[in-house]
Protein backbone atom coordinates (compact mmCIF):
# COMPACT_ATOMS: atom_id res chain seq x y z
CA UNK A 1 0.00 0.00 0.00
CA UNK A 2 1.46 3.55 -0.75
CA UNK A 3 1.97 5.88 2.00
CA UNK A 4 -1.28 8.36 2.21
CA UNK A 5 -0.62 11.81 0.22
CA UNK A 6 0.52 14.96 0.97
CA UNK A 7 -0.04 18.36 0.39
CA UNK A 8 1.65 21.20 1.46
CA UNK A 9 1.81 24.99 0.64
CA UNK A 10 4.73 27.60 0.84
CA UNK A 11 4.69 31.24 0.60
CA UNK A 12 8.22 32.81 -0.66
CA UNK A 13 8.55 36.61 0.65
CA UNK A 14 6.42 39.29 1.51
CA UNK A 15 2.62 38.76 -0.11
CA UNK A 16 1.32 42.01 -1.82
CA UNK A 17 -2.46 43.29 -1.77
CA UNK A 18 -2.43 41.66 -5.68
CA UNK A 19 -3.97 38.62 -6.36
CA UNK A 20 -0.67 35.59 -5.10
CA UNK A 21 0.68 33.81 -8.49
CA UNK A 22 0.68 30.27 -7.58
CA UNK A 23 2.45 27.23 -8.84
CA UNK A 24 1.07 23.43 -8.50
CA UNK A 25 3.69 21.47 -8.32
CA UNK A 26 3.05 17.45 -8.63
CA UNK A 27 5.50 15.11 -8.10
CA UNK A 28 5.36 11.94 -9.92
CA UNK A 29 7.65 8.71 -10.00
CA UNK A 30 7.09 7.11 -13.86
CA UNK A 31 7.23 3.59 -12.21
CA UNK A 32 3.75 3.62 -10.65
CA UNK A 33 0.77 3.49 -12.59
CA UNK A 34 -0.82 6.43 -14.39
CA UNK A 35 -4.40 6.08 -13.34
CA UNK A 36 -3.66 8.30 -9.92
CA UNK A 37 -1.92 10.96 -12.16
CA UNK A 38 -4.24 10.86 -14.47
CA UNK A 39 -6.92 11.63 -12.15
CA UNK A 40 -5.49 14.27 -10.15
CA UNK A 41 -4.64 16.25 -13.55
CA UNK A 42 -8.78 16.18 -14.59
CA UNK A 43 -9.70 17.35 -11.42
CA UNK A 44 -6.84 20.50 -11.61
CA UNK A 45 -8.93 21.26 -15.09
CA UNK A 46 -12.26 20.77 -14.24
CA UNK A 47 -12.43 21.33 -10.18
CA UNK A 48 -12.84 25.20 -9.75
CA UNK A 49 -9.91 25.81 -7.18
CA UNK A 50 -11.36 29.20 -6.02
CA UNK A 51 -8.21 30.74 -7.26
CA UNK A 52 -5.95 31.33 -10.50
CA UNK A 53 -2.97 28.60 -10.77
CA UNK A 54 -0.72 27.12 -13.47
CA UNK A 55 0.49 23.56 -12.62
CA UNK A 56 4.06 21.61 -12.97
CA UNK A 57 4.63 18.05 -13.09
CA UNK A 58 7.82 16.75 -12.14
CA UNK A 59 8.86 13.19 -13.52
CA UNK A 60 10.61 11.32 -10.88
CA UNK A 61 12.12 9.53 -14.43
CA UNK A 62 13.30 5.78 -13.57
CA UNK A 63 12.23 4.78 -17.07
CA UNK A 64 14.95 5.14 -20.33
CA UNK A 65 12.37 7.69 -21.92
CA UNK A 66 10.62 10.04 -20.86
CA UNK A 67 7.13 9.75 -20.26
CA UNK A 68 4.58 11.82 -22.07
CA UNK A 69 2.30 13.70 -19.97
CA UNK A 70 -0.82 15.17 -21.63
CA UNK A 71 -4.25 16.78 -20.77
CA UNK A 72 -5.03 18.66 -17.47
CA UNK A 73 -4.82 21.95 -17.05
CA UNK A 74 -4.28 24.59 -19.61
CA UNK A 75 -0.83 25.40 -19.83
CA UNK A 76 0.42 22.46 -17.95
CA UNK A 77 4.19 22.01 -18.00
CA UNK A 78 6.36 19.18 -17.35
CA UNK A 79 9.98 18.57 -16.22
CA UNK A 80 11.59 15.70 -15.60
CA UNK A 81 14.66 14.60 -13.67
CA UNK A 82 16.79 11.40 -12.62
CA UNK A 83 15.01 9.37 -9.92
CA UNK A 84 16.76 10.65 -6.67
CA UNK A 85 15.45 11.97 -3.52
CA UNK A 86 11.61 11.08 -4.11
CA UNK A 87 9.19 13.71 -3.57
CA UNK A 88 10.82 16.83 -1.97
CA UNK A 89 13.31 16.12 -4.51
CA UNK A 90 10.82 16.66 -7.64
CA UNK A 91 9.41 19.33 -5.53
CA UNK A 92 12.44 21.45 -4.53
CA UNK A 93 13.38 20.99 -8.80
CA UNK A 94 10.29 22.02 -9.95
CA UNK A 95 10.88 25.05 -7.30
CA UNK A 96 14.35 25.59 -8.58
CA UNK A 97 12.93 26.02 -12.45
CA UNK A 98 10.21 27.94 -12.01
CA UNK A 99 11.30 31.29 -9.41
CA UNK A 100 8.86 34.00 -9.41
CA UNK A 101 5.89 32.77 -7.83
CA UNK A 102 4.11 34.09 -4.79
CA UNK A 103 2.96 30.62 -3.51
CA UNK A 104 4.22 26.91 -4.03
CA UNK A 105 1.52 23.91 -3.82
CA UNK A 106 3.23 20.84 -3.47
CA UNK A 107 1.14 17.44 -4.34
CA UNK A 108 2.02 13.84 -4.29
CA UNK A 109 0.49 12.50 -7.76
CA UNK A 110 -1.68 10.63 -5.47
CA UNK A 111 -3.61 13.66 -4.71
CA UNK A 112 -6.98 14.21 -5.52
CA UNK A 113 -9.32 17.46 -5.37
CA UNK A 114 -12.63 16.59 -3.26
CA UNK A 115 -14.07 19.85 -3.62
CA UNK A 116 -14.26 23.32 -5.24
CA UNK A 117 -12.24 26.16 -3.71
CA UNK A 118 -9.82 24.00 -2.19
CA UNK A 119 -6.84 26.47 -3.42
CA UNK A 120 -8.26 29.82 -1.44
CA UNK A 121 -7.94 28.66 1.73
CA UNK A 122 -4.34 27.47 1.87
CA UNK A 123 -3.29 31.02 -0.06
CA UNK A 124 -5.52 33.02 2.47
CA UNK A 125 -4.06 31.42 5.15
CA UNK A 126 -0.33 32.19 3.74
CA UNK A 127 -1.56 35.94 3.47
CA UNK A 128 -1.87 36.02 7.15
CA UNK A 129 1.37 37.94 8.69
CA UNK A 130 3.70 35.25 10.14
CA UNK A 131 2.58 31.90 8.37
CA UNK A 132 4.70 30.91 6.08
CA UNK A 133 4.10 26.98 5.54
CA UNK A 134 0.75 25.41 5.46
CA UNK A 135 0.42 21.81 4.97
CA UNK A 136 -2.13 19.03 5.68
CA UNK A 137 -2.29 15.42 7.02
CA UNK A 138 -4.60 12.78 7.13
CA UNK A 139 -5.82 12.23 10.58
CA UNK A 140 -7.73 9.76 11.20
CA UNK A 141 -9.34 11.25 14.47
CA UNK A 142 -10.14 14.22 11.97
CA UNK A 143 -13.27 14.00 10.14
CA UNK A 144 -13.35 17.25 8.21
CA UNK A 145 -11.12 16.48 4.68
CA UNK A 146 -10.68 20.14 2.80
Amino acid sequence: MAPPARVAAARIGAMSAAPASVLVVVSYYDARPRQELDALLHDLATVDAGWPFATLVVVNQDAAAPTPIAGGPQGLRVLHRANGGYNIGAWQHGFAASLGHDVYVFLQHECRVRRPGWLAPFVRRLQQPGVGLVGERLNPAWASPW
